[in-house]
């Protein structure tokens, strides 16, 4: 009865193993033009005007032709950092992984890149529906990243599914807990009765 929200597998952690959980505050990128030249500054006003609401986490659709440069490095997690944000999710490229991974700030993204993308993108707009990793997310929807993969949970839905997952993540313990004490699947399904 869980929905599938999970983004598609080529969102992937910028540094093994890192993990994030916090609500979206979404970005949309587009290309710089003759007519909307390419000034990507306002993402400052962005992180700042989410200070009073920690644990967000940036989340931000890059057009494909810039998918080759890097929108989230040292100096915007430094400022997401500072202004309570907890990790960001790109369908495009982060950078500087090195510094993200010895600050210890989860980024999760299409691709890594050097590219710089100051100049190339402007941003089209805050606070809108983005599409990342094949799924649509919400201003306010809650991120939940590991190693694993990324989900999407909408915020209406939050505690329902947490209560559900709970309950199927204690059958699965149990399950494996009769299967290591030599129990065949078929009498742990018969011990443990149909999942619901």
């Amino acid at each position: 009865g869980l929905p599938e929200r999970h983004l598609d597998v080529g969102i992937r952690p910028a540094t093994a193993f890192s993990s994030m959980v916090g609500s979206a505050t979404t970005v949309k990128l587009r290309l710089a033009s003759n007519d909307v030249p390419g000034d990507l500054m306002e993402l400052g006003n962005v992180y700042r005007a989410k200070s009073e609401s920690p644990g967000r986490i940036i989340v931000i659709e890059v057009p494909t032709e810039l998918h080759a440069f890097g929108i989230v490095g040292d100096g915007a997690a430094t400022m997401a950092r500072r202004n309570g944000f907890v990790g960001a999710l790109v369908e495009g490229a982060v950078r500087d992984t090195h510094a993200l991974k010895k600050m210890g700030f989860p980024a999760f993204s299409r691709t890594i890149s050097p590219g710089y993308i100051m100049g190339k993108a402007s941003i089209a707009s805050v606070g809108e529906p983005v599409i990342v990793g094949g799924q649509t997310i919400h201003e306010g929807d809650v991120i939940a990243a590991d190693n694993d993969g990324v989900v999407v949970i909408r915020g209406g839905e939050l505690d329902r599914l947490v209560t559900r997952a709970l309950a199927l993540h204690e059958l699965d313990e149990r399950g494996n807990q009769l299967v290591a004490e030599g129990k065949s699947w078929t009498e742990v399904g018969e011990i443990l009765g149909p999942q619901h």
